[in-house]
């Protein structure tokens, strides 16, 4: 095994060793015996070394790879410890698991700073994932006598793991995931990644704006009334009484229950400076966010809502205004689809419909490989807080976890790629 320090770590001077060659160890990579040979001027420096690579692996500070003298794989930080039993006994023949898959990228690994070819072998079962220069696929599936030691040791780990399979092995049982669910558990947690905690913190390119730009000239924004929360109802009633209720009325909705109701769960309360970066900015609201980013979008259809138009609007929270997207025909009939056909079990279709986008780049930005996974908490949070919402003041609601991302996006003409649609809310009186 060869290590270095992890790039994206402070590490400060090692005693005995000078700032050239700590800077070295981060550089370049080395083995066990280059480690100690650093310390062999001092009485002591075999202990001394061995005690302080232990510890750095224990700390999994290190970055761990298997090469040879033309190909790399990267390991997980884990494997630091590892040690290749004598002899290897490994199957002639051997297939992919049905939870591994194969995936190209391009990737700067090498100390020469150039960009080479890579390619990852994943394995969504055992929550390990491995890249390798991507000559070294065709000889994961050769025959055992046509290997070379390397890809001898490559072929074991990948065994050891679960990625690869014997031929002969039996097909394994799916049990309660299906491959994508799993997929995406093991590409989101902590730990199942080359970083230990499941997120890269890259903060590339200027900060993504705290809002949406407008999509609408501003004097077209619809101010919504300042109303009071009513406090007749206590915290536990409130609790204890929120229910789906799909069965909606022929009435219209008062506008100051629906103006309350963005306004305690969604406008912004105050700004704040995100301390990652001069123009990042948070804002605090209501319902909690992971990392105060706040990427989900309001849309909303509004059907029957007094002193406005039916139409499709998109929710303003630093303004705490309604803005009126322009539609057609086929957008009203699509949002309907949307909302309602067959799924309010009601003779009125909802008052209002509110549908969620989340702005990707607002988490991505920060929370580099894992904005998707973070967005989900977020919806449920806002939901859960717009249910009690709507509970407090009276109103019905309904959650739908049945998404349409592409009919979404051209009824209210976003870009699914940049910001994609992942829930709705429908409610009423």
């Amino acid at each position: 095994m060869e290590y270095r320090f992890k790039q994206d770590i402070h590490i400060a001077q090692i005693p005995a060793l000078t700032a050239e060659q700590t800077q070295r160890l981060q550089q370049t990579w080395w083995t066990e015996d280059d480690f100690v040979e650093l310390f062999s001027a001092s009485p002591d420096g075999f202990t001394t070394a061995y005690f302080l690579l232990e510890q750095l692996k224990k700390q999994q500070l290190l970055e761990v790879r298997l090469a040879d003298a033309t190909h790399e794989l990267r390991l997980p930080a884990h494997y630091a410890d590892f040690r290749f039993p004598e002899p290897l006994e490994l199957p002639d023949r051997v297939r992919l698991s049905r939870w591994a898959y194969l995936r190209s990228s391009t990737e700067d690994l090498s100390e020469r700073n150039t960009l080479r070819p890579y390619l990852w072998l994943r394995s969504s079962k055992s929550l390990l994932c491995y890249r390798f220069e991507a000559e070294v696929l065709p000889h994961l599936f050769a025959p055992t006598e046509a290997l070379t030691v390397f890809e001898w040791q490559v072929r074991f780990l990948l065994l050891q793991e679960g990625v690869l399979l014997s031929a002969e092995a039996p097909q394994e049982e799916a049990g309660a995931w299906e491959f994508h669910d799993r997929l995406f558990y093991a590409e989101s947690t902590d730990g199942t990644t080359l970083s230990p905690t499941g997120v890269r913190f890259e903060l590339q390119g200027s900060a993504p704006s705290l809002y949406k730009e407008p999509m609408v000239d501003e004097a077209r924004c619809i101010a919504l009334p300042e109303v009071a929360l009513s406090e007749e109802r206590s915290f536990a009633e409130v609790l204890h009484g929120r229910r789906t209720d799909r069965h909606f009325s022929e009435a219209a909705l008062p506008l100051p229950l629906l103006s309350t109701f963005l306004r305690e769960s969604m406008q912004v309360q105050q700004e704040v400076s995100s301390g990652l970066s001069k123009e990042d900015r948070v804002s605090l609201r209501p319902s909690p966010s992971g990392g105060a980013r706040h990427a989900l979008e309001c849309y909303l259809r509004i059907d029957r809502v007094e002193g406005l138009a039916p139409g499709l609007y998109h929710y303003l929270p630093q303004q705490h205004a309604l803005e009126p997207i322009p539609f057609g025909e086929k957008a009203w009939k699509t949002t309907a689809r949307l909302c309602y056909p067959l799924r309010t079990k009601s003779d009125f279709p909802p008052q209002v419909c509110c549908f969620y986008a989340v702005r990707l780049r607002r988490i991505s930005w920060k929370y580099t490989g894992i904005a998707y996974r973070l967005a989900l908490p977020d919806l449920g949070c806002l939901l859960q807080t717009q249910q009690l919402v709507a509970t407090s003041l009276g109103m019905k609601s309904c959650i739908f976890g049945a998404v349409e991302g592409e009919a979404f996006a051209k009824a209210f003409g976003t870009d699914v790629e940049q910001e994609p649609f992942i829930g709705e809310l429908i409610i009423g009186i």
